[in-house]
């Protein structure tokens, strides 16, 4: 999928996450992240979207920028019952997840243009909406709030995503920072009065669920 059919932006990602899987293979590191600790962590936070009531139910879940397929491999070790599919732009990730993971789905694409052809219950972003490389702000904030609508669009019963709080004390230029009032506004007003912030865990970011 390659270019009219990629967003430039997401297009800009794949490429960056192509060299990291390349030089690092499937590890926290390949998909960016400082270690696996932080990565698990965060594959916790995004997995509680999920409601209680419907914890020991089979509910399927759309990973955008899935990676290898460790946030379904967690979901595997803590017990719950999930209807899997991943989609990502990088090839090797894709392949990883599809020979690695038999019970669920890995598909190549740009979430904005590819045919999923379905809705899930929950549709999950980890770490997409935190790297902006050498993006603008003001682009890159158009992005993102471009994806959070698609996410929500695709979801029956509600999304789940984290970004880089901008409540900190040094900024790093490849990274975007998100007021948390403001994504909490945007969400109000233009999705669902349904929702829950959870700025309080100990890294420099938040995770923001919405649900219908």
């Amino acid at each position: 999928m390659e270019g009219k059919n990629v967003d430039p932006i997401n297009e800009t990602l794949g490429r960056y996450y192509t060299k990291c899987f390349a030089e690092h293979g499937a590890s926290a590191r390949g998909v960016d992240w400082q270690n696996a600790e932080s990565l698990a962590l965060h594959y916790d936070k995004i997995l509680a979207v999920i409601q209680p009531d419907l914890q020991g139910q089979r509910v399927s879940l759309l990973d955008i920028g899935c990676g290898y397929g460790g946030l379904f491999k967690r979901a595997k070790e803590a017990g719950l019952d999930i209807d899997y599919t991943g989609i990502d732009l990088v090839d090797g990730m894709i392949a990883h997840g599809q020979s690695k993971y038999q019970d669920a789905k890995f598909v190549r694409g740009d979430i904005f243009t590819f045919p999923l052809g379905r809705n899930f219950d929950y549709v999950v972003a980890n770490g997409v909406l935190t790297e902006k490389l050498d993006v603008s702000i003001r682009e890159f904030g158009q992005f993102a709030r471009r994806m959070i609508l698609r996410m929500f669009d695709l979801a029956s019963r509600g999304i789940a995503f984290n970004m880089m709080t901008s409540y900190v004390n040094f900024t790093a230029s490849n990274l975007y920072y998100q007021n948390p009032g403001e994504i909490i506004s945007f969400c109000a007003a233009e999705l669902s009065p349904k929702w829950v912030l959870d700025h309080g865990y100990k890294h420099y970011d938040f995770t923001m669920y919405v649900y219908r």
